[in-house]
């Protein structure tokens, strides 16, 4: 687990923290079971059944027609190009998903030729890392997707942002390949073909090599050996993921606090952003991700061994996250603001490997 001390240091939340953890010294009873799979959100006319199941991805669907709508005639006309030549409804759904993203029509053009033509299980295997229909433990190629040490469960949490926002990202991280670089990288094993091994080892090494340089960009001032802070989780989240977040103390004691910081993450999920929330017991001590809502559970991950877990939205307003993590107190949640352009800087961007400017 990340002891991110930074946290609660914090000229005026001294007081408020100290305050609000007198009265609440014992653990909260444990949650109920829960149901074992989140509800998959209705697909659009036409869409691969398997496909983008959650309600962010048909979001963010709908925003590639907005990007594409913003870029000149001459990049419009080789977006539409990419997305015409699509070979599934699937891949389609990638291309969309990687235009709302922000990325500009050379970089969706070399994707597209990437993915073309590839199975639905290929498709799903590479670009799809974290399946929002199927809590537990996440991994690729039999590889944990969780933090490689104790002070980069922040970071994760910004890494898995971008994955779940950009497919190019996430191509680049699954195979080596990095469009923007225009590299063709490696060809990544088709999981419905038996006879391609999978290569765990070069995937674990993309992933701790990630981990570490996105923890140069967060904590630039910061000391590494105690976690990020906040203010790094913004800058983070804003060079990995482009989008601006805030970050928004949360006195678990109070509902009607609760109340509030619960209707805006659900909010923002559901238009498409991921959203870390900050837990601990006296003080802030790990970080958090929900990636996916419906009307009755989130789905939130914990990078401490890479696991998803269902939890009730009722429990998620009382502050109980004893179905995701033993920390017992909800202390702040990082929100993206509403004025920001998800897809501003994405061309700029560092890839898999690359170091910050």
């Amino acid at each position: 687990m990340t002891v991110a001390a930074s946290d609660y240091l914090q000229v005026g939340t001294v007081a408020h923290r100290l305050t609000a953890v007198l009265g609440r010294l014992f653990p909260r009873t444990l949650v109920r079971s829960l149901r074992p799979t989140l509800t998959p959100a209705p697909e659009p006319p036409g869409a691969d059944p398997a496909g983008l199941r959650t309600r962010a991805d048909a979001t963010r669907s709908a925003d590639a027609g907005h990007h594409r709508a913003d870029a000149p005639p001459a990049d419009r006309a080789a977006l539409d190009a990419a997305l015409a030549a699509a070979a599934s409804p699937l891949e389609r759904q990638y291309l969309e998903k990687a235009v709302a993203a922000g990325h500009d029509a050379p970089v969706i053009t070399a994707f597209a030729d990437r993915i073309r033509g590839r199975t639905p299980a290929w498709l799903r295997h590479h670009l799809t890392i974290v399946d929002p229909a199927r809590p537990g433990r996440v991994t690729h190629d039999g590889v944990p997707f969780a933090q490689t040490d104790g002070t980069t469960c922040g970071t994760t949490a910004v890494l898995l942002t971008r994955v779940l926002t950009d497919p190019v990202y996430a191509l680049a991280l699954t195979t080596g390949t990095d469009p923007e670089a225009g590299d063709p990288g490696q060809e990544g094993p088709d999981p419905s073909d038996p006879d391609e091994p999978a290569r765990p080892d070069a995937f674990g090494q993309r992933l701790a090599a990630e981990q570490q340089r996105i923890h140069r960009v967060t904590n630039t001032a910061w000391p590494q050996a105690l976690g990020t802070s906040p203010w790094g989780m913004r800058r983070g989240l804003a060079r990995e993921a482009g989008a601006r977040y805030g970050f928004r103390w949360t006195d678990d004691t109070d509902r009607r606090v609760l109340a509030a910081a619960t209707r805006d993450a659900l909010a923002a999920v559901d238009a498409g952003h991921p959203v870390p929330l900050l837990v601990g017991n006296v003080y802030p001590a790990h970080y958090l991700l929900i990636v996916a809502h419906d009307e009755d559970h989130v789905l939130i991950y914990n990078p401490a061994g890479g696991r998803l877990a269902e939890v009730a939205v009722t429990d998620l307003r009382a502050g109980n996250l004893a179905a995701v993590t033993a920390f017992r107190h909800l202390h702040g949640v990082l929100l993206p603001d509403p004025a920001a352009d998800p897809g501003t800087g994405t061309g700029t961007r560092p890839g898999p490997g690359s170091e910050p400017a």
